[in-house]
């Protein structure tokens, strides 16, 4: 796990190894165990610290978080045994011991115990094909000296994230905006089509395009060729080499031994690791499931007590703390409980800004982020989450309705009405609030309304206008035939790359990779394949996961109804410093986006939505702070 980046240009310029360096040093936070970087010249020779003149110079930068080989030889950027191939990798490939075994069977003579080597010799052996082999998730950039082509990639969901710009003669990557955002003078301009989504619809992920104007983040489960002819062009071509399968679903009497010995062997892979391994435990029924399962695990392997961490708050309204407690005793897991709330989100929201480089709706990441301080300032650099469970599992309430629909629209009215009536207990919903919830998620002019009603006062007359002419990108959010449509849309569009943007952003910022054991993809394609009436068996969501872990979870926690999330006290939060987001709005009075005027008046009053609140305060910090211009 770690930050990389590179540079790929016609000609050396005479800030190249500056920039490089500057590279570097923009993700200190990301790999803060080591630093490399090698320059390659037109003749393909590598070069440690210089950039020789001629027509073709590439640079790539390493930030090393040591996780798999402690030594020195798991340092890059690494090459192969020929020296033909270059990698920056930012990651992990859970399966590289069985993968090293077959390659080494097949002759390659490895140098270190990596992973990163792996995906060397892999890349060597198989070309891009290697990808489909890979169970992991990474970001990775490898120079070919002999064909000068730059070969970029990243995992099938995007946990790890890649960003580049393209031009006419230059191309560079990147594991975070800033780097690229300095390549480009450290000023740089709105991106005003998602400035309108994130507003108007809440959509942020949706697309390749980031708030940053001209950088681009490349697709979860796609790859990226840069060779002379598209460094000319600066057209950049993202292909993707995963399209998921819905697997055949087997016996249905089978399928809950067949999810968890799935499960099982995804938190087995992520257990591997060459420091300590924590848990985040929220007392939900993700972590709980992951922290239980790793922990019997370590025991069989004869390992101490892993340690878990909670986010615990006084406000009974927002904590779990009673479930989390019951978990970890019995998983036997040493147990810190963590208190987040506090009166430094003053002095720490610059630099938090800093870290997450787009703005956010939400002061859950905030809250996530002060939790990660403490696990890193525990010792711990490696943690286990329960992550995408909910996208898995079909967790939210959203997610029964497609199931409804389809009853429906076949004619079986009297099975409808009966998950409705088993929604009332186990969906923790009435009847009527699940008729809403089908309303506003099936209906997307109804949701449209919504957000214009919400926003509208809030939004300059120009801007609220071209956001309305962004509709289509709602319609198309909410236009799913079935559930597996959904599913795949939420897993590479929507909620879960929104999710995975801000756990990155907060996990790296204190040096702590975060791994999540449903994000395997043998898991999802599983699920995928498994009928709609199982998957919400009774009434039931997640009953795949409740049923599976039937013997190991504590019942309370096996049957809750009850959804907290990683939620925040935000209205509080913000309401509580009212002379420093108040003097933002103010300092902001001319924005080209909002109102700020009356977001100040709605601020005073206490009649402000706190997310549209909360995203206002983001996004005007954000552009203060990497000075960006409407």
């Amino acid at each position: 796990m770690c930050g990389i980046g590179g540079i790929m240009q016609r000609s050396a310029q005479p800030l190249f190894g500056q920039d490089l360096a500057e590279m570097s040093r923009l993700v200190a936070h990301r790999g803060p165990d080591a630093v490399g970087y090698r320059i390659f010249g037109e003749n393909g020779r590598s070069h440690s610290n210089t950039a020789e003149p001629g027509k073709w110079t590439v640079g790539l930068i390493h930030r090393r978080l040591a996780i798999v080989d402690l030594s020195s030889d798991g340092q890059q950027p690494m090459s192969d045994e020929s020296a033909r191939y270059w990698i920056v990798f930012n990651g992990e490939i859970y399966n590289h011991i069985e993968l090293r075994s077959e390659l080494a069977a097949q002759g390659y003579r490895f140098q270190s115990h990596s992973d990163t080597e792996v995906v060397l010799a892999a890349y060597s052996r198989w070309g891009r094909d290697c990808l489909q082999r890979f169970n992991g998730m990474w970001a990775f950039a490898i120079y070919d000296c002999r064909a000068k082509n730059l070969f970029l990639a990243r995992d099938r969901f995007g946990v790890k994230p890649l960003y580049y710009f393209s031009e006419p003669g230059r191309f560079a990557f990147a594991s975070e905006l800033k780097q690229l955002h300095h390549l480009q003078g450290g000023k740089g301009r709105v991106n005003r089509r998602l400035l309108a989504d994130f507003f108007m619809w809440r959509l942020e992920t949706h697309t390749q395009e980031t708030f940053f104007e001209e950088m681009f983040c490349l697709p979860p489960g796609a790859w990226a060729e840069v060779d002379a002819e598209t460094l000319l062009a600066g057209n950049i071509r993202p292909q993707q080499f995963w399209f998921p399968k819905a697997l055949a679903h087997g016996n249905p009497a089978n399928i809950h031994a067949d999810f968890r010995a799935l499960f099982e062997d995804a938190v087995r892979l992520r257990l591997r690791s060459d420091v300590p391994v924590g848990i985040t435990l929220s007392g939900g029924l993700d972590s709980s499931a992951v922290a239980c399962v790793a922990s019997g695990q370590q025991k069989r392997d004869g390992a101490g007590a892993m340690e878990a961490f909670t986010a615990a708050y006084h406000d009974p309204g927002f904590s779990e703390e009673p479930f989390a407690r019951s978990v970890a005793q019995n998983a036997g897991l040493k147990h810190t409980l963590i208190y987040p709330e506090s009166g430094q989100i003053t002095e720490d929201w610059n630099r938090f800004l800093w870290f997450m480089e787009e703005p956010f709706g939400s002061l859950s990441y905030y809250t996530n982020w002060k939790v990660y301080q403490q696990i890193r300032a525990a010792g711990i650099s490696v943690i286990l989450s329960g992550q995408g469970g909910d996208e898995l599992l079909l967790g939210y309430e959203r997610y029964r309705f497609p199931f409804l629909l389809q009853q429906m629209k076949n004619g079986r009215f009297p099975e409808a009405f009966k998950f409705f009536l088993q929604g009332r207990h186990r969906g923790n919903m009435g009847i009527f609030r699940q008729l809403q919830f089908m309303a506003y998620f099936t209906m997307p002019e109804l949701r449209a309304l919504r957000r214009r009603r919400l926003v509208g006062p809030f939004l300059r007359k120009d801007f609220l206008e071209f956001g309305l002419t962004r509709k289509p990108v709602l319609m198309d959010s909410a236009n799913c035939q079935n559930r597996i449509e959904m599913q795949i849309k939420e897993f590479s569009k929507y909620q879960l790359p929104h999710l995975l943007r801000h756990e990155d952003r907060v996990s790296m910022s204190h040096a702590v990779e975060t791994r999540l054991p449903f994000l395997d993809y043998r898991l999802f394609e599983f699920v995928l394949g498994q009928r709609d009436e199982d998957l919400l068996a009774e009434g039931w969501s997640k009953h795949l996961l409740r049923e599976a872990m039937r013997d190991i979870l504590p019942e309370p926690v096996r049957l809750r109804t009850d959804k907290k999330g990683f939620d925040t006290p935000s209205r509080r939060l913000l309401r509580e410093h009212p002379e420093f987001f108040g003097a933002l709005l103010d300092r902001n009075h001319d924005d080209a986006a909002l109102d700020t005027a009356a977001i100040r008046r709605a601020y005073n009053a206490g009649t402000i939505d706190a997310g549209l609140l909360c995203s206002a305060c983001a996004y005007l910090s954000w552009k203060e702070i990497f000075q960006m211009q409407n």
